[in-house]
C-alpha cells in the first residue's frame, strides 16, 4: 500500500483482512469485526460478540449458562422440565410435586415419591381404601370401620359387623343392633343369653 504499511492480503493481492501479525482471524466482507466461530464458520453471536446460545439456525433457542441444552419456554422463562425436555408439571419453584400428565397437567395428587396416594380435592390428607374407594376414616386415618354411608357405627377390626356403642364402647347388642344386655365384657355370656 502507498505508506507500506504491513496489510496482509491474499494470494492475488485482494484485500483479505487478518489480524495483527497476518493470522487468519475472519472479519466481515469490508474487514468489520463481524464475530465467527474458531474456524470461521457463522456461528451466531450477538451483535457485540457475547457468547449466547442460539440454535442451529440462528434462531435464539434458550439454553442453561454453559449453553447446555436445558429445556425452557420459547420466550426462556425458566419452566421446569424432565432431564429429556418432556413436559411434566412441577410447582412454580421447580420442587418435584407431581401433577397430572401433561399437558394439562391438573393437580392430581400424588404421595412423596409420586405414588398414587389418595387425597381430598384439594389435596387433603383424606383417607381412603386402597383402590381409592370412600372407604370412611377416622381424622388421623386410624382403621375404624363404618358404614358404607360413612355413618359411625362400630365393628371390629375386621371390619365383622359386630355392634358396639356410640363410641365405640363394648356394648351388647342384638344382630340387629338392638341394644339387649349389659356394657361391660364381664356380662359377655349374659349378653349371648339375652340375645338367644
Amino acid at each position: 500500500i502507498p505508506a507500506c504499511v504491513p496489510v496482509c492480503f491474499g494470494p492475488a493481492c485482494v484485500p483479505v483482512c487478518f489480524g495483527p501479525a497476518c493470522v487468519p482471524v475472519c472479519f466481515g466482507p469490508a474487514c468489520d469485526p463481524v464475530c465467527f466461530g474458531p474456524a470461521c464458520d457463522p456461528v451466531c453471536f450477538p451483535p457485540a460478540c457475547d457468547p449466547v446460545c442460539f440454535g442451529p439456525a440462528c434462531v435464539p433457542v434458550c439454553f442453561g449458562p454453559a449453553c447446555v441444552p436445558v429445556c425452557l419456554r420459547p420466550a426462556c422463562d425458566p419452566v421446569c422440565f424432565r432431564p429429556a425436555c418432556v413436559p411434566v408439571c412441577f410447582r412454580p419453584a421447580c420442587v418435584p410435586v407431581c401433577f397430572g400428565p401433561a399437558p394439562a397437567c391438573v393437580p392430581v395428587c400424588f404421595g412423596p415419591a409420586c405414588v398414587s396416594v389418595c387425597f381430598g380435592p384439594a389435596c387433603d390428607p383424606v383417607c381412603f381404601g386402597p383402590a381409592c374407594v370412600p372407604v370412611c376414616f377416622r381424622p388421623a386415618c386410624v382403621p375404624v370401620c363404618f358404614t358404607p354411608a360413612c355413618v359411625p357405627v362400630c365393628f371390629t377390626p375386621a371390619c365383622v359387623p359386630v355392634c358396639f356403642g356410640p363410641a365405640c364402647d363394648p356394648v351388647c347388642f342384638t344382630p340387629a343392633c338392638d341394644p339387649v344386655c349389659f356394657r361391660s365384657v364381664l356380662y359377655l355370656p349374659c349378653c349371648f343369653l339375652c340375645i338367644l
